[in-house]
């Protein structure tokens, strides 16, 4: 390859991982052991690492002669604004103007940026180049898709955010963008059979940053959706914003019909997927639909 770009690591696959040490050793692999097999294949790759993650810092500091072995460090700089109509400013030199939004894209788009600024000149990345590339871009189903709505008052996202960094991250961009005296109403589940220990998390966050939230099942695949729910409710005892709706239609129903002019409501979990699983049969569920019968 290349080249790769280091984002970020958090608490995820911990049912395939004994710990985050071992997720970050797995990762690290890419920009070590498997670089090395690149350049022995003739390649010189090129890394972009975050330097506003905590592991990012790590995997530059632990890279001995980084700076020799094609090793730049990226963030956000503070004259980057980032806005509910886009993200605008300065990345590696470059003037960008985007239409997404969130500071995880406006990361993505500095690691992207970065990466191709210090490709060797073959690629042919000029700055015109990339300007045109990211400017060009829109949101990817199912992350912060927004499920348009007749009446244009209430707003409804759909996101892929199924563990405890992703949900946080979206509601905290979320928060500051529903209007004065407006709500963030929240909608999402845990899968089954996948890593419990993210259930409690996530609803301790979910009750914390959002006004609203609505507990419901995801894929609940072979457990029992209701034991999903105590586990996911089990964060979110202090609290009194929230309550339990098993079945996720009925659970999007009432956010949208709770929600008014000015409210957000996100629907985090499944994003893109256009299935849902209970038990072993796979039935077509799309949120994106599902929301827009109810706007509509």
């Amino acid at each position: 390859f290349d080249g790769a770009i280091f984002t970020n690591l958090s608490a995820e696959h911990l049912d395939y991982h004994p710990d985050l040490e071992d997720y970050f050793s797995a990762k690290k692999i890419l920009f070590g052991a498997q670089a090395e097999r690149s350049r022995a294949w003739g390649k010189e790759p090129v890394f972009a690492v975050n330097l506003e993650d905590s592991y990012g810092n790590r995997l530059f500091d632990e890279s001995a002669h980084a700076a020799e072995l094609g090793f730049h460090g990226f963030s956000v700089t503070p004259g980057v604004r980032i806005e509910a109509t886009g993200i605008r400013g300065n990345f590696s030199g470059i003037e960008i103007e985007s239409t997404l939004i969130g500071r995880f894209n406006a990361e993505n788009i500095a690691g992207a940026v970065a990466l191709v600024r210090n490709l060797p000149e073959k690629f042919g990345f000029t700055p015109a180049a990339i300007r045109a590339g990211i400017q060009a871009l829109s949101s990817v189903p199912g992350r912060l898709e927004q499920v348009l709505d007749a009446r244009q008052g209430k707003i409804v996202l759909v996101d892929y955010a199924h563990k405890p960094d992703a949900l946080e991250k979206v509601l905290a961009v979320l928060r500051p963008m529903r209007g004065p005296g407006r709500k963030l109403i929240c909608v999402f589940g845990c899968g089954g059979d996948r890593d419990r220990t993210k259930r409690k998390v996530m609803g301790e966050i979910a009750c914390r940053l959002a006004d609203q939230v609505i507990l419901t099942s995801d894929n609940p695949r072979t457990e029992k959706p209701e034991h999903i729910l105590r586990e996911i409710e089990s964060g979110c005892l202090n609290q009194i914003n929230w309550k339990s709706i098993v079945d996720r239609r009925q659970a999007i129903g009432a956010a949208i019909q709770a929600a008014e002019t000015g409210d957000i409501v996100l629907i985090a979990g499944k994003g893109h997927e256009d299935y849902q699983i209970i038990g072993t049969t796979k039935t077509e569920f799309d949120d994106r639909k599902i929301a827009a019968e109810f706007l509509n």
